[in-house]
């Protein structure tokens, strides 16, 4: 076997005996530690002999066998195995966090006031509606929508625009879309682009919740008012 078949062994076995480590999670899950240079030390330290004599028998029972055998003495495996199984601890802890440990909080986003401008479009102050209703005139014009949040967000986000006649399906805006750092978005463009619609919905989300076009329209469908999933969809009413 040679050494990096060795060390890559090693790991696998080392790994198994790091799951359930409370020292060695804390470690990985960057918690902080009332002495930290401790928790440190103890993700570093050598397995105790119970555990590297299990892990020798392990990759001893792999070990492929050459033609001719030349017995090696256990205690060089062994002295091997444990100059090499506390470095391996804590990176098989960390493996187990950052493969198939615990997933990141998705990202809640803040509620979003929404305000728009144009020369043809106007808010209707005189609908109590939640849901903000735009104006659009017979004329072609322009228009911009900004959607603020109510708190800054750090998580990298995405939006896309949406237009919807009554009853139908999202079918995407031909319009321009900016997120701004913090969460602010700005969606603007010709009041053509608002042909036919009863609504314009904008999806706004965490980058790697919708990495496509066709994932924030299978949002845009269900314009759930929460964010319980990472996402906020934001409907402005069209009216004429």
């Amino acid at each position: 076997m040679s050494d990096s078949e060795f060390i890559q062994s090693l790991r696998e076995h080392v790994r198994e005996e790091a799951r359930g480590n409370e020292a060695l999670e804390r470690v990985a899950r960057g918690e902080a530690a009332p002495d930290p240079s401790s928790e440190l030390e103890v993700a570093c330290a050598p397995l105790d002999d119970a555990a590297v004599d299990r892990i020798v028998a392990k990759v001893e029972a792999v070990r492929p066998r050459p033609a001719v055998v030349v017995r090696v003495a256990p205690s060089v495996w062994r002295r091997r195995a444990a100059l090499a199984a506390g470095p391996l601890a804590l990176a098989a802890a960390v493996a187990l966090y950052v493969v198939g440990g615990p997933k990141a909080p998705p990202v809640e986003l803040p509620a979003y006031g929404v305000t728009a401008r144009g020369e043809s479009l106007e808010r209707s102050a005189a609908d109590p509606s939640p849901t903000p209703r735009l104006r659009v005139g017979t004329g072609e014009g322009r228009f911009e929508v900004l959607l603020q949040p109510e708190r800054s967000v750090d998580a990298p986000l995405v939006a896309y625009a949406f237009v919807v006649p009554a009853g139908g399906e999202p079918a995407a805006a031909a319009v321009d879309v900016e997120v701004a750092p913090g969460g602010a978005v700005r969606v603007r463009g010709s009041t053509r682009a608002l042909s036919g619609a009863a609504e314009l919905r904008v999806v706004v989300g965490p980058r790697d919740r919708f990495t496509s076009e066709e994932s924030a329209r299978a949002r845009a469908r269900s314009p759930a008012t929460g964010a319980s999933d990472g996402a906020r969809v934001l409907s402005v009413a069209v009216d004429r």
